[in-house]
């Protein structure tokens, strides 16, 4: 089985960092990672109390103090859904030394 590895970054609104085409808007509503799923694997990174929902939970992932999260699914399990909340993406965009950065090991296919 082929697995993708891919990275989205987001600052702000017109930090040239930017994955081109990704926005606030689609990391709060999930559209960022659409062409990257399922994953068998994710990383996460950025500032401590970041908030995030995997497969369409209601209850987030919060990012602890080291700024890092990180799930290896390789041995079951994936990941079908990713999504931000809002005012962790605006606290990332209202803090100039802040970062999302998105690790995603696809699944893929033969």
């Amino acid at each position: 089985m082929v697995k993708d590895f891919n990275q989205i970054i987001y600052c702000n609104p017109s930090s040239d960092r930017n994955t081109p085409g990704i926005t606030k808007e689609s990391l709060v509503n999930g559209t960022a990672f659409t062409n990257y799923l399922p994953l068998s694997q994710l990383g996460v990174r950025a500032l401590p109390g970041t908030q995030f929902y995997v497969n369409g939970g209601t209850k987030p992932v919060l990012i602890g103090f080291t700024g890092l999260f990180e799930i290896d699914l390789s041995n079951g399990g994936s990941i079908t859904g990713l999504k931000f909340d809002e005012s962790s993406i605006a606290a990332i965009e209202a803090n100039d030394s802040a970062y999302l950065i998105v690790d995603m090991l696809g699944i893929g296919g033969n």
